[in-house]
């Protein structure tokens, strides 16, 4: 590790030094601590975001306008314009009498008054001070907040992290999730773009929220995932363990979920819930399988491309259309599209990382409309055996494909 000391000119104020910092960002330097300071900067990029971030906050304390409160003479005009009588001098006149009671009578009265306006005005001084200075701390602790960390997936990666809650993170495919630089401090709060699975430390004290474009999920204590891709029509949330509050902003209704539930949200803000489902199928991305259950050949081409980092291209509408049921594995990935091209009666063709499906255009034989080509005489066509049904070889991808629709 390099030795910052080693950074130092002669003559020149330690760089670490917060006078000097304050020196360096009010252009004030010494001889020799500009030099100093901006090599100690040059080392590492983290001194250079601290220092953006004290100077930020330098910038915006000069800028806040300073008040002076003076209740004395708050008070003096307060009297003048209720036409209070003064205050008695250390050395009072006597009083004079007027209508058979004595003046000093008359200051009597206002004496209680006068005290309470005056603990009524510093009362409110204070209470405004404290006002004003609660807005500015809360603006300079803004303004030196670390920033967010951004944690981004590429299609095809999945990213894993722990919070400093102890609260873990997967992070799935074409990805980006955000945490604010004072995360577990006042809030548990991160934002997420694309999909990720949380499982969530509990805290009663402290509870645990997702922000989404579309929606914000309010984790009690779980295990869930969040599916909010921008090109997506609907965000989906599915509880695996716990509960959770899931709403299309902070003032809407939420609506709760308990295992086994999931939620949809639209884009128009509409939150349905479906309770007691399967939700295995919002869950298996993490160990590199996704599932599909009726789901349509464009919708799950997307899915394939954002979790194993490939491109498929669709050639036709009519195939897009149709609908099928399976499972997709990294480890089979390949092979696995292959046998979903034989299920759908489609081509199959890959070049790299490229797979293109498309329907066969060749008529069968016998209804193309066609002329049927005869056997040729004194040959016999080799006599197929009817497989057993349900039988297929092990190797054979079908088998991992159930059904499909049109």
């Amino acid at each position: 590790m390099k030795d910052d000391t080693a950074m130092m000119t002669d003559g020149a104020g330690d760089p670490a030094d917060p006078a000097v910092l304050l020196r360096y960002i009010e252009g004030r330097s010494l001889a020799g601590e500009r030099e100093a300071v901006e090599g100690w900067l040059a080392a590492d990029a983290a001194r250079r975001a601290e220092l953006a971030r004290l100077e930020r906050a330098w910038r915006l304390a000069a800028e806040l306008p300073r008040f002076e409160f003076d209740v004395d003479a708050n008070w003096e005009r307060l009297r003048r314009e209720l036409d209070v009588p003064a205050a008695a001098p250390s050395e009072p006149p006597a009083p004079v009498a007027v209508g058979g009671r004595a003046s000093a009578a008359a200051r009597q009265r206002w004496r209680p008054a006068r005290i309470a306006v005056r603990v009524g005005l510093l009362a409110a001084t204070v209470a405004f001070a404290l006002l004003y200075f609660d807005d500015v701390k809360s603006k300079l602790e803004a303004a030196l907040e670390p920033p967010m960390k951004t944690y981004t997936t590429e299609p095809g990666q999945v990213g894993r992290l722990t919070l400093s809650d102890g609260s873990k993170v997967v992070l799935s495919g074409g990805s980006t999730l955000g945490v604010p630089g004072n995360y577990g401090r006042r809030a548990r709060e991160v934002q997420l773009e694309g999909g990720a699975y949380f499982e969530v430390v509990h805290d009663p004290s402290n509870v645990f929220r997702v922000r989404t474009p579309r929606m914000v999920v309010e984790d009690r204590g779980t295990r869930f995932t969040v599916l909010a891709y921008a090109h997506e029509p609907d965000a989906q949330v599915a509880v695996a363990e716990g509960v959770v509050a899931v709403a299309a902003s902070d003032t809407a209704e939420a609506v709760v979920l308990n295992p086994q539930d999931v939620a949809t949200v639209s884009a128009a803000g509409v939150v349905n819930a479906m309770r007691g489902v399967a939700v295995d199928k919002y869950f298996s991305w993490i160990d590199g399988t996704v599932q599909f259950d009726q789901d349509y050949v464009a919708d799950a081409a997307r899915v394939i491309e954002r979790h194993f980092g490939v491109r498929i291209q669709i050639a036709d509408s009519a195939l897009a259309r149709r609908r099928f049921t399976g499972a997709v594995r990294a480890a089979s990935l390949y092979d696995d599209l292959r046998g979903l091209a034989l299920l759908l009666d489609a081509e199959y063709e890959r070049s790299g990382r490229v797979v293109t499906l498309s329907s066969k255009s060749a008529a069968r034989t016998g209804t193309g409309g066609g002329a049927q080509r005869s056997r040729p005489r004194g040959r016999q066509a080799p006599r197929r055996t009817k497989p057993r049904e349900g039988a297929r070889h092990p190797a054979d991808p079908l088998t991992r494909i159930l059904r499909t629709e049109v």
